[in-house]
């Protein structure tokens, strides 16, 4: 199945699976929510850096998820609708908690970019990269796609996507390291 047929048939299967959703079934919302909860945790924590918060934006999310497939809405980018309702509830929520959130410090293993201390240290290394960028990290680190089909999901170039990823990896790599000396 070539990359485009494999994204063809995920949105199918995705709004197939709302259209489940509109009915009750939920199974289908169970199968919708393995298969895209971490995505959306991972954007909710990328903003929120508060897990109290994540968890409360990945409801509204999920809410929204059923409303849509109440509504009909046919959706044909599923990690850019999911990114972007992620994110405008997030942002929807900080500014009704008006909160400072403080984050730990991080620390990035030089050999391998997906060891960080913890939950919180991850969002907070990224929130400095732009929207896209986070969006490759969280689809790369916590949904772990290949390049492949994270270009094929976000419907750019390959080579868009790696040098994105790779760039912003040594980005973060040079910033702790002089944050060390």
């Amino acid at each position: 199945m070539s990359e485009k047929d494999s994204r063809v048939h995920k949105v199918k299967e995705f709004n197939y699976l709302l259209s489940l959703i509109a009915q009750n079934d939920r199974d289908a919302f169970k199968i919708l929510y393995d298969r895209y909860g971490k995505f959306i945790y991972a954007t909710a924590m990328s903003i929120t850096k508060n897990k109290t918060f994540a968890d409360e934006v990945v409801n509204d999310v999920l809410f929204k998820i059923w409303q849509a497939a109440v509504h009909n809405q046919t959706i044909n980018k599923i990690s850019g609708w999911l990114y972007r309702i992620t994110k405008n509830s997030a942002l929807d929520l900080l500014r009704k908690e008006k909160e400072t959130i403080d984050v730990e410090l991080i620390s990035v293993i030089d050999s391998n970019f997906e060891k960080v201390i913890s939950e919180n240290s991850f969002f907070y290394l990224i929130d400095s990269l732009s929207p896209f960028v986070q969006q490759v990290i969280i689809l790369k680190e916590i949904r772990d796609l290949t390049f492949e089909e994270i270009a094929s999901e976000m419907q750019k170039p390959f080579s868009t996507v790696a040098s994105a990823y790779y760039r912003s990896i040594g980005k973060l790599k040079r910033k702790f390291r002089k944050n060390d000396e």
